[in-house]
Parts: structure tokens; C-alpha cells; sequence
């Protein structure tokens, strides 16, 4: 780090805008410390990668290629709160422009791969942002006028204040989060993500489509990612349907485990039904441990369908709920629309799974058109000219023409039992199994019909990709994408988003964006994805001003964006 001392002090009483002099790699105690980037107008943030090699975290502890993702996930945490913990005794604030600051990224309860801990060639590289130290003394040397100072003079470097943080209090930090690493609770954070895998494998092979862990906390706290203040009660399976898994880690966890098929989950306001369905939701991703939800593990193809009233809909087929209409305008094989109605939102979305994939649907009767999913037989007698068909007279051959299992949460009618394979009675946040229905199931029937095949769709992005050549691209209140006049809210997608998260979705719009046109969107994204999974840096090659710390988001919640968006022209192949 000699180097960079003396780098500072040419620097004293400098503007700020030298602060670029100090971009290079540095060594101490055989850890780099790369000064990346300075970036800012009047306040400088600095850019730096911090190099540690494993075993100085792990010591002779193996780190698997298949552990990186929760390796670098815990290592990252542990850092940024030691990060945090070092403001606070260091009485560094954001607000006190003459000390400088540990920029404190805020991290979700979710484990997936990220551009801030990236672990390679036995070596983890963490990324932090440090606010740079400015004075607003005046520089009479450098011809400023007396009175109050200048804009130009309001930044004035000061090398002992950089020195302090960069040379005392950043090695500090550093060197105090390697000393206390706390190996054991590294080791216990692996064991989980492993199992949380092996418990993904065990569904897959056993005909489940997800499972919920007894004693897991479900409840979260209004709409953060954080468990329920409230005194929560956990989760108990009903015996007929708990299963016991066996882990890798030697331990093993009991709980519910729902099979394919159709399932409804019954119940009144307030029980806790919808508090259920949102923690399968979210059990797409691994979450920390200490989450409350770490052994609720969902089929990671799933998608939580709902009514979008207004939502953009470009030419697709969603002829399984409308036909025999009495207008020749409309045509459900290619439905487009700028303004969908509740009900043809829902059929759209339907259509849009099938298309990609999904092997799990979600429904929430609070958050879906009833004329969607069901009629009852009175409407049916009345109504002779249907030209609508009930999602409800459509499961069943979804699941048998497809694979497609769903979950539907229940208050307000007995319809969906007729089609039910499972149900499941939620009463005062106790689960219990509800076997007093008939089901009507006709096999005959399901057989004869079939849904009409879902076809590839071809994405153009020239509006898209107009919007990304001028750099019109933004994040705006860290939960949507700004592209050219159009707000896409991650958040609404993807549950508790992390800023992380809506970066990544801004760099694969604009990756797809620059992309030739020749492929399906399904095809497209399943080539992106494949080098993502080798590498999340390889979005960052595209790299737009501000979208520098990225974390995973699944293809599956990508589609549900991109079909949204108002700047994509969605044709038939």
C-alpha cells in the first residue's frame, strides 16, 4: 500500500475530481485491494475490489463449484455487516462529507448468485462502495475568491482524511472480518443450501410440487421480506400428507408435501391461506438461514397467476377461455390488446406459462376474475351462447395435456373441489387435510377435449432497443426499470425485489435488446441464461451507468416481465 500513500498525498488540497489518481491494485498482507472506479459529481464514490483468498476465510474447508452461489451469498452478508458495524463505531455517517462512508448494500433474505462475491481461481473478491472524504475549506493557493467557496472549491481533497479511511479504517475492516470469520456458521449456511437442493431433487423425483418444512414461520412483516413481528405460529404438516427427507447434512426434516394434480387450500380472511400461497411463491428461490421459510423449497418453475386489469397483451392464444364470439374484431388464436380486462389478463398469463415452461400454477381467489375461473351450474343453464370457458373446466386438462399442477386458495365457493385432487382446510393458521367432497372428475371428457397448442412467440425489441442505444435506461425508487417513457415494477413480479435484482432485469432487457431477432424469445433467453449460469459478470459487459451490483433473477419471472412490457412487439413464429 505504499504505493497508494503516496498517490494521497499528492492529492492533498487537490479538487476532488483528481480522486481518479487513485484507480490501481494494491497489496497488504496478501490481500488486493483494486481501486476500480471512481464515479460522482459533486460527492466521489469509490469503486473498490477487495481480493481475499479462501483460506484465509476457510482455511483448509473445500468450497465446491456447486457451493459458490451460497459461499459467496454468506460471505457477502457476513461482510456488509461487519462493513455496517464499522461506520458505527468509526462514527462514519453519510451525512459528514470530512470522514468518508462504507457504502452498505441491502441484501435480501434470498440465496442466489451476485456481481458483489464472486469466488474464483480459490480467491473471493467482495465489492464496496466507499464514499470519499471532501472539504469545503477554501484554496487561496489555487486563486478562490474570498467569501464563501466556489461549487469547485466545495470539494477539496484532504489527504489525511483519505488516509485514514483508505489506509487505517478500510485494512481495518478488512482485516478484523477475516480474523472473525466465523467458519462454523460458514460450514452450517452450506450444509442448508445443499439440502434446500437435495430437497429440490427429492420433489422432482417423487411427483411433488413443493414442500413446506414443519416449524417453518411464514408470516412476513407487512410487505418487507422479514418475518412477522406478530407472534407467529409455526407450520405443522397434516399426517397425511407429511413426508420425511433424509438430508445430506445427516439431519432430516419432516413436513407437508404437496403432489402434482390440482390442490385447493380452504379457508376464511385472516386465517392464513394467502400467507401460505405467498411463501410457495417464494419458495422459487433458497432463503438464509434464520428466514423462517428456509424449508419451504416450490417446483422453480412456478408462476403466481393474477389479474392485471390494463396490462398489455400482444397476439396470443387464449382460445381455451374465449370462443364463439359474436364479434368478428376479436380473435382469440392472436389476442392483442393495450387495456386487458381482468379476465383476459388472467387467460393471457395462463398462455404465457405454457408457453415457457411452467410446470406449477398459483392462483389467489382475491386476486383473480372470478368470470375466469369458474361458473356455477346456474349461470350455465342461463348462459346457452357461452362464449367464455371456465379456467375451472380447463385445469384438469391442463394438468393431463401438459404437466401443469396448480394451487388455488379458496373462501367463497365450493366449484374447485369438483376438480380437486388434494384439499386442505387453513383454520386459525392450523392446516389440516379436507377429504368431505366428491370429486367430479370426467375421464371421458378430458380425454376428448384437448387445448389448442401454445406456439412459440418471437419477441422484436426495435422500440426497445432504441430506448437502450440513447442510454435511456434507469432505476427509479429502487423497484423498477426505466426504459425510454415505460415504468416496468419488478417489484410486482418478484416479491420483496432487491435493488440487485431490478439491475439484473434492466441488463437482460438490455442485452436481449442488442440481440438478433432471428430466435424464439424462449430460445433467446435459454442461450443468455445458459452463460449467466456460468457467469452473472457476463451482464455487465453491457454494463449501464448505475447497474453495477446485480443479482440473479430466474428465467421464469424474466418472461413474466418482458411479456408486459409495452416496448416488445410480440409476434407469431
Amino acid at each position: 500500500m505504499l504505493n497508494l500513500s503516496e498517490k494521497i498525498k499528492i492529492l492533498d488540497g487537490k479538487p476532488i475530481a483528481d480522486y481518479h489518481r487513485l484507480c490501481g491494485i494494491y497489496t497488504e498482507r496478501g490481500i488486493n485491494y483494486r481501486i476500480r472506479k471512481i464515479s460522482g459529481a459533486g460527492t466521489k464514490y469509490c469503486q473498490i475490489d477487495i481480493g481475499i483468498p479462501l483460506e484465509m476465510l476457510v482455511g483448509g474447508h473445500e468450497v465446491r463449484a456447486n457451493d459458490r452461489t451460497a459461499a459467496a451469498s454468506y460471505i457477502l452478508r457476513d461482510f456488509i455487516v461487519a462493513a455496517h458495524i464499522a461506520n458505527e463505531e468509526l462514527n462514519q455517517s453519510e451525512t459528514k462529507i470530512d470522514k468518508g462512508f462504507f457504502m452498505v448494500y441491502k441484501f435480501g433474505h434470498k440465496v442466489v448468485p451476485n456481481s458483489l462475491a464472486v469466488i474464483q481461481n480459490e480467491k473471493i473478491t467482495l465489492s464496496l462502495d466507499v464514499k470519499m472524504p471532501s472539504s469545503t475549506r477554501m484554496n487561496m493557493a489555487g486563486g478562490y475568491k474570498k467569501g464563501k467557496p466556489s461549487a469547485s472549491a466545495r470539494g477539496i481533497i484532504s489527504s489525511k482524511a483519505v488516509s485514514i479511511l483508505l489506509h487505517k479504517n478500510l485494512l481495518n475492516l478488512v482485516e478484523g472480518f477475516v480474523e472473525r470469520f466465523d467458519v462454523e456458521r460458514f460450514n452450517e449456511e452450506i450444509d442448508l443450501y445443499r439440502d434446500q437442493q437435495f430437497i429440490r431433487s427429492f420433489l422432482r423425483k417423487n411427483g411433488y410440487v413443493c414442500f413446506l418444512g414443519n416449524g417453518a414461520i411464514l408470516p412476513r412483516n407487512g410487505k418487507t421480506d422479514y418475518q412477522s413481528a406478530k407472534k407467529s405460529i409455526p407450520f405443522v404438516s397434516p399426517e397425511s400428507l407429511a413426508v420425511t427427507i433424509s438430508l445430506p447434512s445427516g439431519k432430516s426434516v419432516r413436513g407437508m408435501a404437496i403432489p402434482r394434480g390440482v390442490t385447493v387450500l380452504i379457508g376464511d380472511a385472516y386465517h392464513g391461506k394467502s400467507t401460505i400461497l405467498n411463501a410457495i411463491q417464494n419458495g422459487v428461490y433458497n432463503h438464509i438461514k434464520g428466514d423462517g421459510r428456509e424449508y419451504v423449497i416450490t417446483d422453480d418453475t412456478a408462476q403466481y397467476i393474477t389479474a392485471e386489469d390494463g396490462r398489455s397483451v400482444k397476439n396470443t392464444n387464449i382460445s381455451f377461455f374465449l370462443s364463439n364470439l359474436p364479434v368478428d374484431t376479436l380473435n382469440p388464436y392472436v389476442f392483442s390488446t393495450e387495456g386487458a380486462s381482468s379476465s383476459t389478463s388472467q387467460a393471457a398469463a395462463v398462455a404465457e406459462a405454457v408457453e415457457v415452461g411452467c410446470k406449477l400454477m398459483l392462483f389467489d381467489e382475491d386476486r383473480s376474475a372470478n368470470n375466469f375461473l369458474y361458473k356455477d351450474a346456474k349461470i350455465k343453464s342461463i348462459i346457452k351462447n357461452a362464449s367464455t370457458r371456465p379456467y375451472l373446466d380447463n385445469a384438469p386438462h391442463f394438468f393431463a395435456q401438459f404437466g401443469i399442477s396448480h394451487i388455488f386458495v379458496v373462501g367463497a365457493s365450493g366449484e374447485y373441489l369438483k376438480i380437486a385432487d388434494t384439499a386442505l382446510l387453513v383454520d386459525k393458521f392450523q392446516v389440516t387435510a379436507f377429504t368431505d367432497y366428491e370429486k367430479e372428475c370426467d375421464r371421458a371428457g378430458i380425454e376428448a377435449y384437448a387445448l389448442p397448442k401454445t406456439a412459440e412467440r418471437v419477441v422484436k425489441f426495435s422500440a426497445l432497443r432504441s430506448a437502450c442505444l440513447r442510454r435511456n435506461v434507469s432505476i427509479v425508487n429502487n423497484d423498477s426499470v426505466k426504459i425510454g417513457g415505460e415504468v416496468i415494477r419488478v417489484t410486482e413480479t418478484i416479491p420483496n425485489a432487491t435493488y440487485g435484482q431490478v439491475a439484473f432485469v434492466g441488463l437482460v432487457l438490455y442485452r436481449l435488446a442488442m440481440w438478433e431477432e432471428h430466435n424464439t424469445l424462449v430460445k433467446a433467453m435459454d442461450m443468455l441464461y445458459s452463460k449467466i449460469h456460468q457467469d452473472i459478470n457476463i451482464l455487465q459487459q453491457s454494463m449501464l451507468l448505475g447497474f453495477d451490483k446485480i443479482e440473479y433473477v430466474r428465467k421464469f419471472d424474466m418472461y413474466k416481465l418482458i411479456w408486459r412490457a409495452r416496448l416488445t412487439n410480440v409476434q407469431r413464429s
